[in-house]
């Protein structure tokens, strides 16, 4: 899964359901960091999603 350099619905559906789970979201994610094997648009997407996760955890920091 997500070897291709298409992603197919069904894993962007995949993507989808298990992005909103904290502790799956953070296995996925260091799944796809440590594959080497995995679609590039997957990488990308893991890659925003770090950005996004350093974003909000610097706002949550400043804001407190």
């Amino acid at each position: 899964m997500f070897k291709n350099d298409r992603v197919t619905i069904v894993e962007w559906l995949i993507i989808l359901i298990i992005i909103p789970i904290p502790v799956v979201n953070f296995i996925f994610l260091f799944y796809v960091l440590l594959n080497r094997n995995i679609s590039k648009t997957i990488e990308n997407l893991v890659y925003a999603l770090l950005i996004m996760m350093l974003i909000a955890l610097g706002l949550f920091a400043f804001l407190r």
